[in-house]
């Protein structure tokens, strides 16, 4: 598995337009989070730029365990490293987008939105 600083790479759960979002481990603390990664060859135009400065900008200024932690940034020369807090919507969303949707059995499906539901109420 691969490592950058004290974090371990796990899955990537995203992938977009500048980069990925993986799913990691903080070392010391074995506490989940996730990573953008960004490449940055692939911020060509002005406009790209201005949106992941915007994106780091709100980042920094919305501190809100329920919506977005900013934990750490920091960059390469290929790569933009964002840390944040693992949100468990985030990762309700892609089970619901990837898997609760290729799923043909009705009664499968509704215990699937069950526990789905069940992890929305909890707060992860």
């Amino acid at each position: 598995m691969k490592r950058i600083g004290n974090y371990k790479l796990g899955k990537t759960i995203y992938s977009g337009t500048f980069g990925k979002v993986k799913l990691s481990v903080h070392i010391p603390t074995q506490q989940t989070v996730t990573i953008k990664i960004m490449n940055i060859q692939r911020l060509v135009d002005i406009i790209d730029i201005e949106i992941v400065k915007r994106e780091l900008h709100i980042f920094k200024i919305v501190r809100h365990p329920n919506i977005i932690m900013l934990y750490e940034v920091f960059e390469t020369t290929k790569y933009i490293f964002t840390i944040n807090k693992c949100m468990c919507f985030i990762l309700i969303t892609i089970i619901r987008n990837r898997i609760y949707t290729k799923i043909k059995n009705s009664s499968q499906r509704y215990k699937t939105r069950e526990s789905l539901n069940k992890m929305k109420n909890q707060n992860c």
